[in-house]
C-alpha cells in the first residue's frame, strides 16, 4: 500500500469503544463491577463541546475547564445511556451532566474525565497543561 493510500479513510484503523470501570458502586448480578463504554469523538464535535464551555465576559473569553471535561464525558460515554429519562429520574436529576455528577463520587468523576481525555488522544490532560502554564 502506497504512502497516500494508508491515509485514505477506508484504510484508517478504527478505534474501538473502550471499556472502563468508573465505579465499584455499580455491579452486575454476579457482583462484578459494571463497565462503561467510552468512545472517541471527532474534532468537530470536540470543538462544539469547547464552544458550549466558553462564554463571553466583559473581560474577554472565559473557558470553563470543568464544564468542558464533564460535557466531553457525556459526549463520549455510550453506556450507560446518560440521556435515559428512567436513569435521570432514578437520581432525581434532569440532564446528562447533572446525572453523571450525581452518580459518581468526586474522585471517580475526576478519574473518568482523565480516562475520557486519554481515549480521545490527549497524552497530557488539560489540567496538566493548565498547571504547566501556571509555572
Amino acid at each position: 500500500m502506497g504512502t497516500l493510500a494508508g491515509f485514505l479513510k477506508e484504510n484508517r484503523k478504527q478505534i474501538k469503544t473502550e471499556k472502563y470501570v468508573a465505579s465499584p458502586q455499580f455491579i452486575d448480578e454476579d457482583g462484578k463491577p459494571l463497565e462503561w463504554d467510552i468512545q472517541t469523538i471527532t474534532c468537530k464535535k470536540d470543538e462544539a463541546v469547547r464552544k458550549e464551555s466558553t462564554k463571553q465576559t466583559k473581560n474577554g473569553t472565559e473557558f470553563d475547564y470543568d464544564k468542558y471535561t464533564l460535557k466531553l464525558c457525556v459526549a463520549c460515554i455510550t453506556s450507560p445511556n446518560l440521556n435515559a429519562v428512567e436513569l435521570q429520574n432514578s437520581y432525581g436529576v434532569m440532564g446528562a451532566e447533572e446525572l453523571l455528577s450525581e452518580m459518581l463520587l468526586p474522585g471517580e468523576l475526576h478519574r473518568l474525565k482523565i480516562k475520557v481525555q486519554e481515549v480521545n488522544g490527549y497524552t497530557e490532560t488539560m489540567n496538566d497543561l493548565v498547571e504547566e502554564a501556571k509555572n
